[in-house]
């Protein structure tokens, strides 16, 4: 089912390659091509990756069969389905994104499950169905994996694992790991303390690793380092070193969440989700040296604020983001200085009927022209989420 709804932002510049006049106010379009429920899984923190087949892959926290959620896919034209349930034997709770490999398989990982309940790392075959758990975590090498995988240039798979949340009574660390798609060896790079002064080198370890063009893989952790707000880090996958290169807090932002991008002008950017100049988190960007700038600080309470997902540098060479705004959520946008700064889009109802979705937890992608997210609550028919698409007019 799909639901349109036309809004204006006055954003004067080109929108993914359409020119408007400087004082245009360009139309968009949002819409809802696919909703989820119990049955296609529901509560999607996932960013969608594109499938070999062309579709577009996710994962959804809760739902399915077993109740403990699902591999979707949505092709245009066709309804959302679930291609596989977890069953809590291979894996349940996955709510990081998944990674198309050259050989057609989506590889990702489950928060919790697996043959000691501490979650799994996986395969799928899109073309048969089958999921085989590549990993299991026993909790000294991980636990609660929830952020995507990447593919880094030396062949291997990295990605990290949270380790135990403040309300646990468990002292599990994080960890940071990476898995050979060929043989499937699993390898245990660094545990993340959980307390203590270890924990002064980061904690729960959230979004997803990246690899930047000098060869280093940068992260982030939510909390830990001087301030408890987080801390960001580098480790060199041909020497095994790691480095803490910032303590987060203060005007520069605290508890990052989402996952960090390298722009085209080879500086890293990322999201804060807490703290800052206005106490709605940052956006923020690396300078030489490791110093953290923040280029925009979200207003608590009276803007897009904290933003759970990460940036994407879109063709028209904006930043765009999206922010739960502890509410319904909202979209925004803003040039690599942080300048022309725009919340463009709220979710939450229109006209006071219908729910545009709530939570836009995934990063968004832009694919033919349109930018796509997903929320992990509410949608046009129901409660469970959506995928999005928001796309550019032509003016009047």
């Amino acid at each position: 089912m799909t639901t349109r709804y036309l809004f204006l932002a006055a954003l004067g510049l080109a929108a993914f390659g359409l020119t408007t006049s400087v004082t245009a106010a360009p139309r968009f379009e949002f819409t809802e091509p696919a909703v989820m429920t119990k049955r296609t899984g529901t509560g999607s923190r996932s960013t969608l990756v594109q499938g070999a087949d062309g579709a577009l892959y996710g994962t959804a926290q809760f739902g399915g069969p077993h109740g403990k959620g699902t591999i979707y896919r949505h092709a245009p034209g066709s309804a959302l389905t679930a291609v596989h349930g977890f069953s809590g034997a291979d894996g349940a709770d996955p709510m990081g994104s998944l990674i198309s490999m050259a050989d057609g398989s989506l590889w990702g990982t489950a928060g919790t499950g697996g043959a000691y309940g501490h979650g799994t790392i996986f395969r799928f075959e899109p073309a048969s169905g089958h999921l085989q758990v590549v990993h299991s975590f026993d909790g000294n090498d991980g636990h609660l994996p929830e952020s995507t995988l990447i593919l880094a240039r030396d062949g291997y798979l990295y990605g990290t694992s949270v380790g135990s949340l403040d309300y646990e009574p468990t002292q599990l660390p994080g960890s940071m790991y990476r898995i050979d798609p060929a043989t499937w060896q699993f390898t245990l790079i660094r545990r993340f303390a959980r307390s203590g002064p270890e924990s002064d080198l980061g904690r729960q370890p959230n979004g997803q690793l990246l690899q930047a063009r000098d060869g280093h893989l940068y992260g982030a952790s939510y909390l830990g380092g001087a301030n408890d707000g987080g801390v960001l880090f580098r480790h060199d996958p041909l020497t095994g070193a790691f480095e803490k290169i910032h303590d987060f807090g203060g005007i520069g932002g605290c508890k990052p969440f989402g996952p960090l991008i390298q722009a085209r002008d080879q500086r890293l950017y990322g999201t804060t989700t807490q703290c800052g100049a206005l106490g709605g988190g940052t956006a923020f960007r690396v300078r030489s040296g490791g110093r953290i700038e923040a280029i925009h600080a979200f207003q608590a309470f009276d803007d897009a604020y904290f933003p759970v997902a990460g940036l994407l540098e879109a063709s028209d060479g904006f930043l765009y983001g999206s922010s739960h705004d502890l509410g319904y959520g909202s979209l925004f946008r803003m040039r690599l200085d942080g300048s022309r700064y725009q919340r463009f889009f709220e979710f939450g109802y229109s006209d006071g009927l219908q729910s545009q979705g709530e939570f836009p937890d995934g990063t968004l992608i832009e694919l033919d022209g349109a930018l796509w997210g997903t929320t992990s609550a509410g949608s046009v028919v129901g409660i469970g989420g959506s995928i999005y698409q928001v796309k550019p007019l032509p003016a009047r």
